[in-house]
């Protein structure tokens, strides 16, 4: 058994529907993978509900109940939680890439650096092969173990 971390953007895509990440979602499994998401994950696809103009509780109340399905059907094994090793880890990355780049001046991207920081630190301290669309966000760290999921959006930037 293999186990693995989802990132944001490949969880969106999974929950939105797409069926290439669908079925990569699946491929995986069957190739006896056990995938989890950050508890980060989870906040940054809530950020999402906040710029809704209308039924927020009912979509925030759809997602979660999304997620208790993948975890009760198997789909997932579980969400990890950020703890003081995560932090620590997180924190000291971010450090690191602080000292080598300057984080692009878009508006909310530090925010998301952070969140990426986060989910590289579960990845990190759990060994888990981190799953995501945005190698380039991750390839500095030179002990993670990341790799692009072989499915594509249209329309997505990647």
């Amino acid at each position: 058994m293999r186990e693995g971390i989802a990132d944001s953007q490949v969880l969106m895509h999974y929950d939105n529907g797409h069926s290439a990440a669908i079925d990569w979602w699946e491929t995986k499994l069957e190739e006896d993978w056990e995938l989890n998401i950050s508890l980060i994950t989870c906040m940054e696809r809530l950020k999402g509900v906040s710029g809704l103009q209308y039924n927020r509780q009912l979509v925030l109340h759809e997602f979660q109940s999304r997620v208790q399905l993948m975890l009760k059907g198997g789909k997932m094994r579980r969400i990890l939680p950020i703890t003081r090793d995560i932090s620590k880890i997180a924190y000291n990355l971010l450090g690191q890439y602080c000292l080598k780049y300057t984080p692009p001046p878009k508006h909310g991207r530090m925010e998301a650096l952070i969140c990426d920081m986060f989910i590289a630190a579960t990845a990190l301290k759990y060994k888990l092969v981190l799953f995501t669309q945005n190698l380039s966000h991750f390839q500095w760290i030179t002990e993670l173990n990341a790799e692009k999921p072989n499915y594509n959006i249209e329309g997505d930037e990647m």
